[in-house]
């Protein structure tokens, strides 16, 4: 049998013949419709510069995440629209934001992931398939993420923070609203750190109020251009002092300022400058308080140390004063009522026994509260802001 070759046919196009292919005289009007009716279509990953997993995470960060973020604000509806419309459309903008927005996406992710959410104080866990667990006194404390989970966090978060210092050295006016915002997730996610991220580090080194810090720094370095809320120093007035709200026993942190007068290693003079400096920083926490009241949030009182007052900030930082220090106790009693957000979890229990050991014992008797209010899980900062928790320690 022989075989026939057959040649193919080739056509050789001409520069004019390009020219003739995209006439209006060579597709009919129907055909030309139909060309050019149906784009190529373009991942939206391919337009937004990611990787695949990246735009996984961007994208759970902004249908997921940030709705939590904006419910945790309140009613302010420009803070609402800070995290709603500017976070994710900074992002493609800013490496450090993109990054991080990355990590909390992971860890909210490793969250919703996990197979049971409490621990019991009997030991065991409380399966996600069991239910909602009803009776809340049971709970000892929440579940850990898992070990690739908690391995990514610090990777991105790393990577965050490299980033986050190049561009706080290069900041602009333009650039600085992003770069806030960078500061003020950095902040958050490392709230989710536990232990690896301290609450106070007393050998100098990285510690949550140190990152909370970053944030008042930048507020105010364009402070000439934009005006800040500032609440320092805010007082109520006599006549509606006996009428406000109280803080859960707020009475026994006036009962340290005056616990400065029996310190028999302190001059006079100290005391008086101790005192003033406690005061002064008390009604600012009990303004925070209010304004998280106002607002239904808890964005101002867990954002405590970006608030505190100078004279309070150098007798914490620098001198690590005992009755600053007692002041940071009582606000982890305030500050454990953010359990539920999943971010926040039981960290600050550790963080206080911490604490407590830095303390010496002619001051342990102030820490009853607070050692009690962390290990409750049946209340929340909602108690908090109503009221219903001071009640329950009046």
């Amino acid at each position: 049998m022989t075989k026939t070759a057959v040649p193919r046919k080739r056509f050789l196009w001409h520069p004019a013949d390009i020219d003739t292919y995209y006439s209006d005289d060579y597709f009919s009007d129907e055909e030309r419709d139909f060309k050019y009716g149906r784009p190529r279509p373009t991942p939206m990953a391919s337009l937004l510069n990611l990787n695949l997993n990246e735009y996984e995470l961007i994208r759970f960060y902004n249908n997921e995440s940030t709705p939590l973020l904006v419910a945790a604000t309140g009613k302010n509806e420009d803070a609402q629209g800070l995290w709603m419309a500017n976070v994710t459309k900074l992002a493609s903008s800013n490496n450090a934001l993109k990054e991080i927005c990355m990590a909390f996406a992971t860890m909210h992710m490793g969250h919703n992931r996990k197979k049971s959410i409490y621990i019991l104080k009997d030991g065991r866990e409380h399966p996600k398939t069991a239910g909602p667990l009803t009776d809340l006194t049971r709970v000892a404390g929440y579940t850990r993420l898992e070990e690739e989970v908690l391995e990514q966090m610090f990777i991105r978060l790393t990577n965050a923070v490299k980033a986050h210092q190049l561009q706080i050295v290069n900041m602009t006016l333009e650039s600085y609203e992003s770069v806030l915002l960078s500061s003020v997730l950095i902040y958050l996610h490392a709230m989710s750190m536990g232990p690896f991220v301290p609450l106070f580090s007393f050998d100098g080194g990285v510690d949550l109020f140190s990152l909370g810090r970053t944030i008042h720094d930048l507020t105010f370095i364009y402070s000439d251009k934009i005006e800040p809320s500032n609440p320092f120093n805010y007082s109520f007035g006599e006549d509606s002092e006996n009428d406000r709200e109280k803080l859960p026993r707020e009475e026994d942190m006036w009962a340290i300022i005056d616990f400065v007068d029996t310190d028999v290693e302190l001059s006079v003079a100290e005391k008086r400058r101790i005192k003033r400096s406690l005061t002064a920083e008390l009604n600012n926490l009990i303004m925070l308080f209010h304004m998280d009241r106002e607002a239904l949030s808890v964005s101002h009182i867990s954002a405590w140390c970006t608030f505190w007052t100078p004279s309070f900030f150098r007798l914490l930082r620098e001198e690590h004063n005992t009755y600053a220090l007692l002041f940071v106790c009582y606000w982890c009693g305030y500050a454990h009522m953010w359990h539920i957000l999943f971010w926040w979890g039981d960290r600050i229990q550790e963080d206080l026994l911490n604490l407590k050991d830095h303390l010496p014992e002619r001051v342990h008797h102030f820490l009853e509260w607070p050692l009690q209010s962390c290990t409750r899980f049946d209340i929340n900062y909602v108690d908090l802001l109503n009221g219903k928790m001071r009640q329950l320690y009046i």
